[in-house]
């Protein structure tokens, strides 16, 4: 199997509480089985696509992050945030959810590259600490709803390749 980005770069994250606030009021609210998710559009899909060149006469930020990231990961993705309170648990457990959570949206990711939202994910307690395998079943329908299928055509990990509806 071949892995192009094992990362999680910071483009992949919400990082403010403002970005957290703004899709809790103008996202929907799905519940899962493990976790209450906020998820809408993103609220500046392109950044820096068509802002001008710095002052200095630089690149303009797209082109840099083109440069820097390679062409595909200068395309817009989704991004996610994730919450845990100490209802859920210790430390310890919180830390455990956000990084089985991060895989299973690392992975997703990567899965449906095309797909371009932003979600809060929020932790609910008194659920057992699910394995990342688990949080990415559990999440993969949201990115099919929101996105489409899988952009290599396969239905899911396993390598099964989806039929289309006039193939039937």
């Amino acid at each position: 199997m071949f892995c192009v980005n094992q990362g999680f770069p910071k483009s992949a994250r919400l990082r403010r509480r403002s970005e957290y606030l703004a899709l809790q009021t103008r996202g929907r609210k799905l519940h899962t089985r493990s976790f209450l998710v906020f998820i809408g559009p993103r609220a500046n899909p392109s950044v820096g696509a068509g802002a001008p060149a710095a002052s200095r006469g630089g690149t303009p930020p797209l082109v840099a992050d083109e440069l820097r990231l390679g062409p595909s990961e200068a395309e817009p993705r989704s991004r996610i945030g994730i919450t845990a309170s100490k209802k859920v648990g210790g430390a310890v457990v919180r830390n455990r959810w956000k990084r089985c959570t991060r895989e299973a949206f690392r992975r997703l990711r990567a899965d449906f590259g095309h797909v371009d939202f932003e979600m809060v994910v929020v932790a609910k307690k008194d659920v057992p600490i699910p394995s990342a395998r688990a949080i990415y079943d559990e999440l993969r329908p949201l990115f099919e709803r929101n996105g489409g299928g899988r952009r290599d055509g396969a239905s899911s990990r396993n390598g099964r390749v989806a039929v289309s509806a006039d193939a039937s």
